[in-house]
């Protein structure tokens, strides 16, 4: 197997993410400044996900390695519009997002049907909220490592 194969498995893998359920079909991105550029004109809730990083402890003949990306589950501030109670609804529908999210890493991860995670396991989830992201964006980070 290549050094960076799992690298590579992972970056194919989260190219072609798709949330049945709901029908997002997330937007790949390096970095804030891209995602900031990719959302300009969006709207309605949106799944970001950041090219996947690797991380490899070792030498070329016996290394561990973990894969982490994060998945942003956001949609834009209610701006004006904003109460107590429609910021927590609005979080609330993003968290059942999330929550989609990580339904579907478990199942694929681990899963020999899946040519690019079958080899991984999901190892790390860190959820965190987050406040007028990229230009305005409310939401949840989802970050994952996969080993």
């Amino acid at each position: 197997m290549r050094r960076l194969q799992s690298l590579i498995d992972v970056t194919r893998y989260v190219r072609g993410f798709r949330l049945e359920k709901s029908g997002i079909v997330p937007l790949c991105v390096t970095d804030e400044k891209q995602a900031v550029s990719r959302l300009i004109n969006a709207a309605g809730i949106q799944v970001l996900v950041a090219r996947p990083e690797l991380s490899q402890d070792g030498n070329s003949d016996t290394y561990t390695e973990s894969i982490s990306t994060a998945f942003f589950i956001i949609e834009k501030s209610l701006g004006a519009d904003r109460t107590d109670i429609r910021e927590d609804g609005q979080f609330e529908t993003l968290a059942d997002v999330a929550d989609e999210v990580l339904t579907k890493l478990e199942r694929d991860a681990g899963n020999f049907d899946n040519p690019y995670l079958k080899r991984l396991s999901l190892a790390v989830v860190e959820v965190v909220p987050e406040y007028n992201i990229f230009g305005g964006w409310n939401g949840y980070s989802v970050e994952v490592t996969f080993r």
